[in-house]
């Protein structure tokens, strides 16, 4: 592992999980604001947040920059 690899590595911010994320005070205004019968919607948007966060990161989305152009680190 490079050391530019190994600083991410160490500033890497920890994933919060859906159970956490449920437990917050913002989550559970924004639950509020629908009625019961769509609440539904929340929670699968604060999944799909928590999963893409996670995608995101992962080594397969990283970016480079070359020739002019942004592509993706092989």
């Amino acid at each position: 592992m490079s050391e530019e690899q190994k600083e991410q590595e160490k500033n890497k911010t920890p994933y919060m999980s859906i159970k956490a994320l449920k437990d917050t005070d913002v989550y559970k205004n924004a639950l509020n604001i629908f009625k019961p019968e769509y609440q539904f919607l929340v929670e699968e948007a604060a999944k799909k947040m928590v999963v893409d966060v996670v995608e995101y990161e992962s080594p397969a989305h990283r970016y480079v920059m070359q020739d002019g152009l942004i592509g993706y680190e092989n």
